[in-house]
């Protein structure tokens, strides 16, 4: 798709959103000028610019341009605007609220990837989108997600973060051993993961609340470094009390960790 066309198109896609949703878009920015500080545009790589987000995806490979509307749009899922690349994927910006771009999907491959670390979608640029690497990974080392389809799972070296969601409701992923470089998993890093089994985490020093609520996991080693262990971490998992974990650490393990329930894996 040209420049021309995809801004054209954009418009005309906000506009019929818009009608159909009662929404007036008349405050979103969109120009083919990259020397403008636009909400949806292109930069000087020739890629698009996505709620003022320079990405990696560059507008010559855009074949479509979608669109998800509802007249009482009380979810992201009601309203978004989709586009269809040639080379399997596809970018959703979502609107939370009938703002556009507040979060962002991805459909790669086949596999669908939500996560709350929308930044690091659009941003990764060091991610190559050529089928030789399934991991998403920002410049500044945070994993976003993985676009794979091992059930296997090791963290590259380098990696310093596991982002909000990254693995959420992956069904698919049983065994991840992180690299040595990484110190933290954040908040619902592992949501749902309901047949993950097993997790080597290294030398992490932080896991945030509920980064392993609903997941398969029935055992876990907190390695000496952990420094801090957020809230309800374990809910809904098959860890259901303190006899469960192997703690070298110093973090004191509280009943808050844990929701008792009849989990079927």
């Amino acid at each position: 798709m040209e420049v021309k066309e995809y801004v054209e198109k954009l418009r005309e896609t906000f506009k019929k959103v818009g009608d159909m949703s009662g929404e007036n878009f008349d405050y979103v920015i969109i120009s083919d000028d990259p020397d403008c500080d636009a909400d949806y545009g292109i930069d000087y790589n020739g890629n698009l610019v996505i709620n003022g987000l320079s990405t990696f995806l560059p507008v010559k490979e855009l074949e479509h341009i979608r669109y998800r509307g509802t007249e009482d749009a009380c979810s992201e899922q009601d309203c978004y605007v989709s586009f269809v690349f040639n080379n399997d994927i596809t970018l959703y910006a979502y609107f939370y609220d009938l703002c556009p771009g507040q979060s962002f999907g991805l459909w790669y491959k086949g596999k669908s990837f939500s996560v709350g670390a929308s930044s690091g979608i659009v941003t990764a640029i060091n991610y190559g989108w050529n089928g030789n690497d399934d991991f998403v990974i920002t410049k500044d080392g945070t994993l976003c997600g993985y676009l794979g389809q091992e059930k296997n799972i090791v963290v590259p070296d380098g990696v310093k973060r596991i982002a909000e969601s990254a693995f959420e409701n992956d069904y698919e992923i049983e065994s991840i051993v992180l690299s040595d470089t990484v110190k933290a998993i954040e908040a619902r890093a592992f949501l749902c993961t309901y047949k993950l089994k097993s997790i080597d985490l290294k030398n992490v020093e932080v896991i945030e609340d509920n980064a392993f609520r609903g997941s398969g996991l029935s055992n876990i080693t907190l390695p000496v470094t952990l420094k801090e262990l957020g809230k309800e971490v374990f809910y809904y998992s098959k860890i259901s009390n303190k006899d469960c974990i192997d703690n070298r650490s110093e973090i004191e393990i509280t009943d808050e960790m844990f929701k008792s329930h009849d989990y079927k894996g």
